[in-house]
Order: C-alpha cells, then structure tokens, then sequence
C-alpha cells in the first residue's frame, strides 16, 4: 500500500502551501482524494494555488502571530 493513498479522507494541514513544494504536495493530497487545509502567508498572492482553489481550503494565517494562530485552530 503507498502511504500517500492512506491519506484519503483525512484532513491535513500543509503550511507554506503557496511555495513550491507545498504546492506539490497540495496537488498530490487532492489526486488521493484528502481533505487538503492549505496555510499561506497573508502576504502571499497565492498563484500557485490558484488551480486548486474549489479542492482546497485556502486559509490566509501568519504562523507567527499568536492571534491568528488561535483563531486558525478554533476553526
């Protein structure tokens, strides 16, 4: 079994998903079907995850404040 296609079904959180790597590894979780949460700095254009967008839940957080962190995780 490849352990990516275990993830199908699950919810997981990718940080720095508008960069390169993490939006590879977005489109790879949507190809297996997982419930993607996709963390990008407020700053960012998100043009990477543009394709993505009815597949992905797009969240705009800055990891490094307390605040928004609370808030990402109460949701």
């Amino acid at each position: 079994m490849n352990s990516v296609t275990s993830l199908t079904g699950k919810r997981i959180l990718v940080t720095g998903a508008n960069g390169f790597i993490g939006a590879h590894l977005v489109k790879k979780l949507i190809d297996v079907q997982a419930i993607v949460y996709a963390i990008a700095s407020p700053q960012s254009k998100l043009q990477r995850l543009r394709p993505f967008e009815s597949k992905v839940n797009i969240v705009q957080c800055d990891l490094l404040d307390p605040a928004s962190l609370s808030v990402l995780c109460a949701e």
